[in-house]
């Protein structure tokens, strides 16, 4: 079964004025890139990253891959000193994977961001730094749909504000997409792990989470988070310890259970072989005084028609409940000897120790059957 991928930790932020940042700026470093921003009039170098640091840049609805030229366009297009121009979606990466596997699982994500929201998006996937597996893949896309139609005036439309409501859970979806994108190429890339849209509690017991450590803390932050991250992890070695000796504990009380359940359940076969024993000795006693009185009326020559029948009525009913009696009774003798090694038991003494096997051979010393005149009783034989 595919364990949960507890490295993927995807994260969603808004660029904003209001922070004192800048689309322009954001998108120069992830794409490792020169780009003048018209509105400060900066222009920021990041292309010595480029060598060591930057896989590819994946553009969809980017009018010729143009990365300058769209930010720029974006940032002309909010005239508020508060406004958000673009959103970021940042998502780890498999290490496991290769740049090709990387870069199609980016575009399919980006080409869903484009379709779902009409944005433009820019992928910039990043190495590792040295000594990590930190793949990962910086997703910009801006905060207002693509209009071709408006393109003379920077080519957006209108915001897309579905993004910014919190009652309409569509940040949740967003991450659910995101999601079921990664795991079907992690499926075609032959990987048995999965990632979730939602809380590890949710798939992992007593699962202990990390805190959020954010960039208030500044050169702190990495120290604060290394500490965390360690205290969280004896934590969870610590748990992982005690619910390994609850497991333990409850697959000895379920084979103590199933043990228990299986002598209870010989016992009552045991029950209920005495009881099926005492009631064939019960019939026994019953065939004996039918016999008795069938003798009594054969020596006196007093065989009325209706006792007749009433006696050959009485004696197919015990030799029925006789035949019933007996097939249970073999029934239980094999359960019981089959458990023999997990339940002591002894069988009931004989009700009788030479038991006919017969009508004819009921023993009534030198007297004939007195039932002679019932062919249809005294010639079907049957075991007792």
């Amino acid at each position: 079964m595919p364990s949960l991928a507890t490295w993927f930790t995807p994260s969603i932020q808004v660029i904003s004025r209001s922070s004192g940042r800048s689309a322009v700026a954001a998108s120069a470093y992830r794409a490792c890139m020169l780009i003048y921003d018209e509105r400060t009039g900066i222009t920021h170098d990041f292309t010595p990253k480029a060598k060591n640091g930057l896989v590819k840049n994946i553009c969809v609805g980017i009018r010729d891959n143009d990365i300058a030229t769209f930010w720029n366009n974006a940032e002309r297009a909010e005239n508020r000193a508060n406004s958000t121009v673009a959103r970021e979606l940042m998502l780890p990466l498999p290490d496991e994977w290769t740049d090709e596997q990387n870069e199609k699982c980016v575009l399919e994500i980006a080409q869903m961001l484009n379709e779902n929201y009409g944005v433009g998006v820019q992928g910039s996937i990043h190495r590792p730094s040295r000594g990590s597996k930190n793949k990962h893949v910086h997703m910009m896309f801006s905060t207002r749909v693509i209009d071709e139609y408006n393109y003379p005036n920077g080519g957006f439309g209108k915001k897309t504000r579905i993004l910014d409501d919190k009652k309409t859970n569509e940040i949740s979806r967003l991450r659910e997409a995101v999601a079921d994108i990664v795991n079907i190429h992690a499926r075609e890339n032959g990987n048995d792990w999965f990632v979730t849209a939602g809380k590890y509690s949710e798939h992992i017991q007593d699962h202990v989470a990390t805190h959020h450590i954010s960039v208030n803390h500044g050169k702190n932050q990495k120290k604060y988070i290394d500490i965390n991250r360690a205290e969280v992890k004896e934590a969870r070695n610590e748990i992982s310890k005690v619910q390994k000796q609850i497991d333990d504990i409850d697959e000895k009380v379920a084979k103590l259970t199933e043990v228990k359940e299986k002598q209870i359940e010989d016992e009552g076969s045991l029950g209920e072989y005495i009881d099926v024993f005492n009631k064939h000795g019960q019939a026994m006693e019953l065939l004996d005084e039918i016999m008795k009185r069938a003798e009594v009326g054969h020596l006196t020559d007093f065989w009325e028609p209706d006792t007749q029948e009433t006696l050959e009525q009485k004696l197919h009913a015990t030799k029925d409940e006789l035949e019933k009696l007996d097939k249970r009774k073999l029934e239980l003798e094999r359960i019981l000897q089959a458990n023999s090694t997990r339940i002591d038991y002894t069988p009931p003494e004989q009700v009788m120790v030479n038991k006919p096997s017969t009508i004819n051979e009921y023993q009534y010393g030198e007297h004939d059957n007195p039932l002679t005149n019932a062919p249809s009783i005294i010639n079907d034989g049957w075991s007792i």
